[in-house]
């Protein structure tokens, strides 16, 4: 993976994580990155990026906002996040 690649898949993973913090704020566990963007294989248009979202409390409505504020992300880049 070039060095290119990383860096955007960091900024990406960066801006999906600054709006999931903007959400879930002290209710947010952890985002924890996972799957072939770790192992590196990550392959920009063809490998999704997995992300796990862990919350210490679970609040439907801030899940739905969340998904609302990180949609067009997510289909853009290929994110695929899990919540916990």
């Amino acid at each position: 993976m070039s060095g290119n690649h990383q860096e955007d898949q960091n900024d990406i993973a960066r801006k999906f994580t600054s709006e999931i913090e903007a959400v879930f704020g002290g209710d947010l566990g952890a985002v924890i990155l996972y799957g072939s963007a770790v192992r590196g294989g990550y392959r920009r248009g063809f490998s999704d990026i997995n992300i796990l979202i862990i919350l210490e409390r679970n609040d439907t409505r801030k899940i739905f906002e969340a998904g609302k504020r990180t949609a067009a992300l997510g289909r853009k880049h290929g994110i695929t996040p899990l919540i916990m």
